[in-house]
């Protein structure tokens, strides 16, 4: 194990080298291999968490962060980069990257560049934006402006193989367009949706807490769908925790939002509270399909709410979820050892072996294989 996990810093460090170097792309391919070793190091979950933020792709650096933070809550920087995704700059930011695509796809791309120009002024660090200029000079038939805002993509990530194709066709003089992804147009749109949503949210709360509302006005612009789960959910709950709750379901549809809300629970659990963090988890299951990644979560969270609650067919029921479904996620051996052994408690003692088991087979190298594991396989 040991040695294993000196490869993975191997990789780490070259990282580091690299993303020093401006190479970021680079540096993500060593961080992936780095994390394909070993995942439990905080050091190389925040990296590639920066890495990710860099290309604006936020869900997955709260992804890489959330864990860092899992693993070891105190004196991590995953707890500052998780709340900067919380704060008001934040949403600050995405909003008016939100406008800026809105320009985009109006082809007002004069206006779009006026508004990334100064995204990029205040967040140097951020790749995609100059990205977009580029794309939005380009169509402008630009050409001499957009190749002196790839050279600044390339002072950003100078091993990125499509920002040096496009800087050669462009200079070679053929007609080129930067051509992005479908589907990360669609997940960019998802995560600006999102912030605005959050910022309504807060908006809504406060102007509640200020008495500008009535109850019975932010209850009118909820759907019928949402009035449903509502009422499954706080028959017994006061006035203002059923509008509370009902402005987070209307928010579950957008990815910051869903984050927000299992953070939530994840409070709730953390601080004992596994009753409502049992609820809540429950809820996310329900709600989202299975190849989620907070699905995934959720569930590994409901397998361990349910085992302190002592409702352990609801445990079993959850554990299995996991270990049939998530066999790729952070928490496989982590379940597969948690639910082996409390199945031993309960002395089933064929189905804890077997369990177990799976476990050595599966992850060889987990640090939850130990003596109490070859104690059960053994016995």
């Amino acid at each position: 194990m040991e040695q294993i996990i000196n490869k993975a810093y191997f990789h780490y460090n070259k990282a580091l080298n690299l993303i020093e170097n401006k190479k970021i792309s680079s540096a993500k391919e060593e961080l992936k291999k780095a994390l394909n070793l070993y995942q439990e190091d905080i050091d190389i979950l925040n990296l590639m968490g920066v890495c990710e933020y860099y290309y604006c792709n936020f869900e997955q650096a709260y992804r890489y962060w959330y864990k860092s933070k899992n693993t070891i809550n105190d004196k991590n920087d995953a707890n500052e980069f998780i709340d900067f995704l919380s704060s008001t700059k934040y949403e600050k930011l995405v909003i008016n990257y939100n406008k800026a695509i809105d320009y985009i796809y109006q082809k007002k791309y004069n206006e779009a560049i006026i508004v990334l120009k100064g995204i990029v002024n205040e967040y140097a660090d951020l790749i995609e934006p100059v990205e977009m200029i580029v794309m939005c000079y380009l169509e402008l038939n630009k050409n001499k402006e957009a190749r002196g805002y790839i050279d600044k993509l390339l002072e950003k990530d100078s091993s990125n193989i499509n920002y040096l194709q496009a800087k050669n066709q462009i200079n070679s003089g053929v007609s080129f367009k930067i051509k992005r992804k479908k589907e990360n147009k669609i997940k960019t749109i998802l995560i600006i949706l999102v912030i605005v949503l959050t910022f309504v949210l807060i908006m809504l709360l406060s102007l509640l807490n200020s008495k500008k509302i009535s109850y019975n006005q932010a209850l009118s612009s909820s759907n019928s769908k949402y009035d449903m789960l509502l009422e499954k959910y706080d028959e017994e709950k006061t006035i203002n925790e059923k509008l509370s709750r009902k402005v987070e379901i209307l928010n579950l549809d957008s990815d910051e939002s869903k984050f927000i809300l299992f953070n939530k629970y994840i409070n709730e659990y953390s601080s004992s509270n596994y009753k409502e963090a049992l609820k809540g988890f429950e809820y996310i299951i329900e709600e989202y399909p299975k190849k989620e990644y907070i699905r995934s979560e959720a569930t590994y969270f409901a397998a361990k709410s349910a085992r302190m609650l002592k409702k352990y067919e609801d445990a079993k029921e959850y554990y299995e979820i996991y270990i049939n479904e998530y066999k790729n996620e952070n928490y496989y051996d982590d379940c597969l050892y948690s639910y082996g052994l409390m199945l031993n408690d309960l002395d089933e003692k064929n189905k804890s072996k077997e369990v177990l088991e799976k476990l050595v087979r599966y992850k060889p190298n987990s640090e939850f294989i130990n003596s109490k594991v070859t104690k059960v396989i053994n016995q």
